[in-house]
């Protein structure tokens, strides 16, 4: 085995997050770093989701780093939402323009990390496939250890009946989490989609152009609103780089870092009569994309706006699609926004093509066999369809936790974060976690995280934490972590925010719902601004709520 000692910091993941606390760390900072990726390229969430379609659903423009004005400004988006590849190429000229390659390492997989209370070391095995197709098993030592594994790097793959027998049997099966490099080639295919999610919603529309048949097989509709993508105009890309500065700024006092929309502070009720009410919504369904979630700043906490918000995005489906009884299936019961909205082009649409049909309520009729020799779908209720020459799952992701799931971390006195986070994740901030110093995860559970545009999250946590380091060796600290008080005190904060909202009023992959057995805990936590405000008041307060160690 390989040992490789006196490192400052070692990371975990080479996406935007590990990417911007490499460069943070190593090259603006001088402290000694290593990140390791379990791919064959750094990109993270989008080098994974590759599945037809896959694009940001939050505006090119905001969705860019602005730690570096020279950055934000020779980069050119050609699209309002960029799609997969622009956003690897984006990662790709990250990489290259900040000299990260010496600082990444592919091809490696982390199996456990653990805490040395002699040495205040973390130590982590790490699982390295070589250019031959060999495994190299690595120890590596670091002052520090980061998390950033991503919260949506860790594919849910529900075990279906009659997959097995399908594949052996020619089917082929395709997950949008793991997509094929090459791309699937679906022309005169008969195609089975299974999900209406994120992924589910970009992707069919983009499948059912192809496809000789499209059956799609729906557990709960999504609630989603046309992107309006366009081709990125040069004014607003001259507008964007003569402004970013300003709209940094909005979107660190949005609370959903959403810096290009048009609040309004009045709640619904106030706002003024039925038809300005119903006027408000249509201009945002107009503009597209997510500001649907600032129509009204109680959209996600009052009854009767949210119920006003759903008839409204009812009343749009069923002018859409033709069909009634398709129509009334793609309607949610569920208050807009409990799971994330979707920005979509052509969604609703497709299922008005003659080839394209929707099978609904398998939250009654659950799906019993997937496949089979066959190559039939059959669901609880004995109803069958196909037969498919080619399955699409569309079944996310094990957000948030699931990537740290897979890794055997130990800390003080033996204690594993899988015993520690049995009962769901607890930490401080987000960032600490209590019995594992020097420990830091970004963008994770008890931060606002996915409610918010991530690269702003991101931004955030890898200079907080930046900063944190250099204060600690500033004051000849050693460790850092969180006090089990000031944790038990966040997780109950975090918790009352969600219940002061109708955030838990679906089973939504923010609860872990959407993953058998995960325990239910609503993990994001929403208003940026004010947790932001928090994480600063914590550095200058001396890191109240943490223990440093000598």
């Amino acid at each position: 085995m390989t040992i490789h000692e006196q490192f400052d910091a070692l990371i975990i993941g080479a996406g935007f997050a590990g990417l911007y606390q490499s460069h943070l760390l190593h090259n603006k900072l001088g402290y000694k770093t290593r990140a390791f990726e379990a791919s064959d390229e750094p990109g993270g969430t989008w080098n994974w989701n590759r599945y037809p379609g896959a694009r940001v659903d939050i505006c090119s423009r905001e969705y860019s780093f602005k730690f570096d004005k020279a950055l934000y400004n020779e980069w050119n988006w050609t699209e309002e939402f960029a799609p997969q590849p622009e956003l690897m190429n984006y990662v790709r000229h990250l990489v290259s323009r900040y000299n990260l390659a010496p600082l990444l390492q592919f091809n490696s997989r982390v199996s456990s990390c653990t805490w040395d209370e002699s040495t205040k070391k973390w130590t982590i095995l790490v699982h390295r496939k070589t250019d031959d197709g060999k495994v190299e098993e690595e120890e590596w030592q670091g002052r520090y250890l980061v998390l950033a594994t991503g919260c949506l790097s860790s594919p849910n793959k529900p075990s279906f009946a009659g997959l097995d027998d399908y594949i052996d049997s020619g089917g082929k099966v395709y997950y949008t989490q793991t997509w094929p490099r090459e791309g699937v080639d679906f022309k005169g295919k008969r195609v089975a989609v299974i999900g209406t999610g994120s992924s589910g919603v970009q992707s069919i529309p983009v499948i059912a152009e192809s496809a000789a048949q499209l059956t799609v097989f729906q557990r709960t509709p999504a609630y989603t609103v046309p992107a309006r993508n366009h081709l990125v105009r040069p004014e607003e890309i001259e507008d964007a780089r003569r402004n970013m500065e300003d709209l940094y700024r909005r979107e660190l006092d949005s609370p959903l870092t959403n810096g290009l929309a048009t609040p309004i502070e009045k709640f619904m009720k106030e706002y003024g009569t039925d038809d300005q009410i119903e006027a408000r919504f249509e201009e945002l369904w107009s503009k597209g994309g997510l500001n649907f979630y600032v129509s009204f700043p109680d959209l996600l906490i009052t009854p009767e706006t949210s119920d006003r918000a759903k008839a409204f995005i009812h009343k749009k489906i069923k002018e859409i699609v033709k069909d009634p009884a398709t129509s009334s299936a793609l309607c949610p019961d569920y208050p807009p926004g409990c799971k994330r909205i979707c920005a979509d082009t052509n969604y609703w649409a497709t299922y008005n093509l003659p080839h394209v049909q929707l099978v609904a309520g398998l939250k009654e009729r659950p799906l019993r066999s997937v496949g089979g020799r066959e190559k039939m779908i059959t669901l609880e209720d004995g109803s069958q369809y196909g037969p498919f020459d080619a399955i699409v799952c569309a079944t996310g992701f094990d957000a948030m936790t699931g990537a740290l799931d897979k890794i055997h971390i130990k800390g003080r006195n033996g204690i594993t974060l899988k015993d520690a986070w049995s009962a769901g994740p607890v930490n401080y901030l987000g960032l600490l976690i209590h019995g594992f110093p020097n420990m830091f995860h970004i963008a994770g559970p008890g931060s606002p995280s996915v409610l918010t545009n991530m690269i702003i999250a991101i931004e955030q946590h890898v200079e907080w934490i930046a900063d944190t380091i250099v204060a600690l060796d500033k004051a000849g600290d050693t460790t850092i972590e969180a006090t089990e008080e000031a944790q038990n005190q966040w997780v109950g904060f975090v918790n009352a925010v969600a219940d002061a909202t109708l955030m838990k009023g679906c089973n939504s992959w923010y609860l872990g719902a959407n993953v058998p057995g995960k325990p239910r805990v609503f993990m994001p936590l929403l208003g940026f601004p004010d947790y932001r405000k928090k994480c600063f008041e914590v550095q200058e307060k001396g890191f109240e709520g943490c223990v440093l160690g000598k």
